[in-house]
């Protein structure tokens, strides 16, 4: 089965191409979200090497957030018109997912922290069970302070993500092992391989009703609500 991956959530995005599960190629964009430009043709030039015409292709699976508003919109967007090009199924799959992926076999607790703006960040709680990550948690936006104190009795959790960047004194202690600073970015390989997984489980997204998941409208939105 090969599936291509689109991770565009954060300012470094991806493409990527599985083949049974195995790697083929991944292609990192450069930074400063630069995915409209750079998704297309980076996954001609994947699709190329591996001398692969795009109906060969069994399966799409995008990162769904959340993450940038625009990013995201963007992915979406590609992979849905990609889905109805050449009539090949949708698989949307959750950024704090893809991240958490990137944490070792060993670590028992993962816990992505990604910058949501306006102090807060976006998480989730993962355990590992039978070689798998399962969500203790619904999704959250959170103050960084209020996910220390609910992660700190669980003893020691692995966590990573961009939020790091701005809030790693506060989760300075003992509970807590900081991913180093190449976890922090969602993969497009990470999230070809969960598609695929939930694809043999038997699902699959409808292409037209398929949108990003962003936990909360945008700034601009919630002042003129307020208003």
């Amino acid at each position: 089965m090969k599936v291509i991956g689109i991770e565009t959530s954060g300012e470094i995005g991806s493409v990527a191409l599985l083949s049974e599960g195995r790697l083929l190629a991944e292609r990192y964009f450069e930074k400063g979200l630069r995915h409209g430009r750079e998704l297309v043709p980076s996954l001609k030039e994947i699709l190329g090497e591996q001398d692969i015409e795009i109906n060969g292709i069994d399966l799409i699976s995008v990162s769904i957030g959340p993450g940038s508003y625009t990013g995201l919109r963007v992915g979406v967007m590609a992979a849905k018109t990609l889905a109805f090009a050449v009539r090949k199924p949708l698989i949307g799959v959750p950024t704090l997912d893809v991240l958490a992926e990137n944490a070792p076999e060993e670590a028992e607790y993962v816990a992505p922290i990604v910058d949501a703006k306006r102090n807060e960040v976006y998480t989730c709680l993962y355990q590992k069970s039978h070689q798998r990550r399962t969500r203790l948690w619904n999704f959250l936006v959170i103050k960084p302070v209020e996910l220390r104190e609910r992660l700190k009795t669980l003893g020691e959790v692995f966590i990573l993500g961009d939020g790091l960047r701005i809030y790693s004194k506060i989760f300075e202690g003992k509970e807590f092992m900081m991913g180093p600073e190449e976890t922090w970015t969602a993969r497009a390989s990470n999230v070809a391989l969960l598609g695929e997984r939930e694809f043999k489980g038997g699902r699959k997204d409808d292409p037209i009703g398929l949108v990003p998941m962003y936990l909360r409208p945008p700034a601009a939105i919630e002042k003129l609500e307020k208003k």
